[in-house]
């Protein structure tokens, strides 16, 4: 009886609150944007309260990071590149589904150098990966 008590207040507390597990930190969607500078390979964050900018390597000759405007349109921790190698791709940020994202890697140079996706430093990818909601601007110029 103890048992089916406590699943049921946790189940109350779960509808009540479970769809809004967030941080109180964690910006809405439409309150951060990306911004990828492919001449000077640097990305920077907006926020309402915050830019920050960080040093990253993009697409290589052959293998341009395409321009545009696109949506985060999902994040995996643990992606994998099975077409190249199967190379670790953490803190990765979908947002082209032919295969593009912003993700860290332990070779950023400070020229394009990538596949196509937009490399970070692993903190800084880290860092950025937990403050970019699902349908977050990104602006590749």
């Amino acid at each position: 009886m103890r048992t089916r008590v406590m699943l049921w207040c946790l189940a109350i507390l779960f509808a009540a609150y479970g769809t809004n597990l967030a941080s109180a930190d964690t910006p809405k969607k439409n309150d951060v944007q990306i911004e990828i500078n492919l001449a000077a390979q640097t990305l920077t964050y907006h926020s309402k309260n915050l830019a920050r900018s960080f040093h990253c390597s993009t697409g290589k000759s052959g293998h341009r990071t395409p321009k545009g405007d696109f949506k985060v349109y999902a994040k995996e921790r643990h992606a994998v590149s099975y077409k190249y190698g199967n190379t670790p791709m953490p803190f990765t940020l979908w947002f082209l589904p032919a295969g593009y994202g912003i993700h860290a890697s332990t070779s950023v140079p400070n020229h394009p150098a990538s596949h196509g996706c937009v490399r970070l430093h692993y903190q800084d990818a880290k860092w950025l990966f937990y403050r970019v909601p699902v349908g977050t601007l990104v602006h590749i110029r």
